[in-house]
């Protein structure tokens, strides 16, 4: 952005100190400047110089008009030897110099954009002659002008270094144009390869139209590309201006096609588009270059007020897409006027003219790349976020079909759990009933089996019971003030191998926690710990509190009993050698949801090969 700032202040400045050059080297030397309109264009030199002209100021602009234009030009006594007077624009048909000289009379040298370059005695983009001031008189000269296009004249006469250094400054301010304009066509291909975008394409294809338009306006296309083809060097200039005005409107109809104007906003742009430059163009390419142009430069006129009503209508969801087509009314607007309120009459015309023009140019086609650029930015979002919508419904499906073998699984697992325990009841049952157990000591040891039993068919169902209370939102928690110290020696004197927990922990420590909660997450812990490590191992447990209660349980297992670290608080989840065990694989789901619940968390990591660590922390 900062680059682009110096570069429209450089360009400005261009801008502001070529008219001022131009005015001032005319008002030197012109003392007065008339025209006289020929309209049949059979005067000659002897006929008009005793016509009446018609003061005017320099530049003359007239319009589109086919009748011929006789400038009158008073040059003021001067001891200058020699001087330059340049008419342009540089797409007049036929520019004609009548000088008189005592004992030769009238002698005329005729250039115009439908003779060769290479004819031209003085090698300028502009049309200029060579002129000898009278040292102590007004000297006359006189200028015919026809075109059947378009009647624009601006006159400048000055010093052969004064044009010199004119020239010199056209060809560096036109050179760094170029040199702008050619690198925003290149990022527009370049977009367009890569993307084959149709926009890109046309946008492209509206700046070359851009760039052959200022370069045929300024002189170069004649000077340059084609100095023995004057037809070639005449004809770019109508027929780019055509397609010009055509990339454009097309441009702003691809444009819109997506937020579904009304038909009647597509059909129009679709004739300006399509249909009316045909027609032009036919025009053209029978000879009706007037009509032609003329139509074209009514259709550029109109062009802005209705593209300004359509962007209006469009109104697109992505705000800086919004804010970025209000400026294309605005800058083609600029660019219009000043391209075609001279071709009416209703403007002046000179060089100056069209720096603004191409500076507005210029704009718009970062405009146009900014917009394009949104455009792909938000194709870009819309395609990831299909592919990540994509890829949330697949892991979603996933999910859905490992939650449902998981279930399939947990109700098979159910089922066994409980039957195993209900087998061990039938059968303690029916020795009892049978009566042929007579033994105290083995009545009470099929009382205990079947006590056993019902105890782990209830354990089964208060955990499943548990898990769907965490899973539905229905845990409710009491906290109160609690000896963390009580709680964890409770619980391990309860569980079933109390003598392999090897507890570290400090003499006091009291908690605002859930003591049955707290009591139930370390039973899981403890019984996991006991359950998956060799008989033998000693479970140790330490408590710390700070900031927060850090209750840890670490056991050595054997290496294939390792768990799986992306999978292991999944629902229902249990490793493959640990079906030996029994088990619903809801223990660590359940006491790491409730952790969180708790404002906690329950972490797991691996140290020592084999050695297993769980941590619960919880807020004090």
């Amino acid at each position: 952005m900062v680059f682009l700032r110096y570069v429209g202040c450089f360009l400005w400045g261009f801008v502001l100190c070529f008219p001022f050059q131009s005015v001032q080297a005319q008002e030197k030397f012109v003392t007065r400047v008339g025209y006289y309109v020929d309209s049949a264009g059979s005067f000659r030199v002897e006929d008009v110089q005793q016509m009446e002209f018609i003061p005017t100021q320099i530049p003359l602009s007239r319009g589109y008009t086919p009748t011929t234009t006789w400038l009158k030009v008073e040059i003021a006594p001067s001891a200058v030897p020699q001087l330059v007077l340049s008419v342009q624009p540089t797409f007049l048909d036929d520019v004609r110099l009548y000088r008189f000289t005592e004992g030769e009379g009238w002698s005329s040298e005729q250039m115009g954009d439908r003779f060769a370059f290479s004819d031209r005695i003085r090698k300028d983009r502009v049309f200029s002659f060579n002129i000898t001031p009278k040292p102590r008189t007004v000297s006359t000269f006189f200028v015919r002008i026809a075109s059947s296009s378009v009647s624009l004249i601006d006159i400048r006469v000055e010093t052969e270094t004064d044009a010199a250094a004119f020239d010199s400054g056209t060809h560096i301010l036109i050179g760094i144009y170029i040199g702008l304009v050619f690198a925003l066509m290149l990022v527009l291909l370049w977009r367009f390869v890569q993307s084959r975008d149709a926009l890109w394409g046309i946008a492209f294809a509206f700046q070359s139209t851009n760039l052959l338009i200022a370069v045929g306006h300024m002189g170069f296309a004649a000077k340059y590309l084609f100095p023995h083809s004057p037809f070639l060097a005449d004809t770019l200039v109508s027929v780019v201006g055509v397609l010009h005005l055509s990339t454009s409107v097309i441009f702003l109809l691809k444009l819109i096609e997506c937020y579904k104007p009304p038909q009647w906003i597509l059909w129009s742009l679709y004739f300006m588009g399509y249909i009316f430059p045909s027609i032009a163009l036919l025009g053209i390419a029978l000879g009706k270059v007037q009509l032609a142009m003329s139509s074209a430069t009514f259709i550029g006129l109109v062009s802005p007020i209705f593209n300004t009503i359509i962007l209006c209508l469009v109104k697109p969801q992505d705000r800086i897409i919004r804010y970025l087509l209000r400026g294309i009314p605005i800058l083609l607007s600029i660019y219009l006027i000043y391209f075609t309120a001279p071709l009416f009459g209703l403007a002046l015309m000179g060089d100056f003219h069209v720096y603004p023009r191409l500076l507005t140019s210029f704009f718009l086609a970062l405009l146009h790349i900014s917009i394009l650029e949104r455009l792909r930015y938000l194709k870009n979002q819309s395609i990831k976020n299909t592919i990540a919508e994509a890829e949330k419904i697949r892991q979603e499906l996933e999910l859905e079909k490992s939650n449902r073998a998981a279930e399939a699984s947990f109700f098979s697992m159910l089922l066994h759990e409980i039957r195993t325990p209900m087998t061990t009841m039938r059968v303690a049952i029916m020795n009892l009933a049978s009566g042929r157990v007579t033994d105290v000591t083995k009545q009470n040891s099929r009382i205990q089996s079947i006590q056993k039993a019902i105890g782990s068919m209830d354990a089964v169902l208060e955990r499943t019971r548990a898990t769907d209370a965490l899973d539905q939102d229905k845990l409710y928690i009491h906290a109160s003030n609690c000896d963390m110290i009580l709680i964890i020696n409770e619980t391990i004197q309860n569980s079933p191998s109390p003598q392999r927990i090897n507890a570290q922990l400090p003499k006091n420590c009291m908690a605002n926690v859930d003591g049955i909660l707290i009591n139930m997450m370390l039973n899981n812990l403890i019984d996991n710990a006991l359950m998956y490590s060799s008989k033998d191992s000693i479970i140790d447990m330490q408590l710390k509190s700070g900031v927060q209660l850090s209750i840890t349980v670490s056991n050595w297992v054997d290496k294939e009993c390792l768990p799986d670290t992306k999978m292991i608080f999944q629902k229902y989840y249990r490793s493959k050698h640990s079906r030996q065990f029994t088990g619903t694989g809801l223990g660590l789901y359940w006491v790491k949801g409730v952790a969180r619940r708790l404002g906690g968390d329950l972490l797991y990591r691996n140290e020592g090969g084999n050695r297993v660590i769980f941590e619960l922390r919880l807020p004090c």
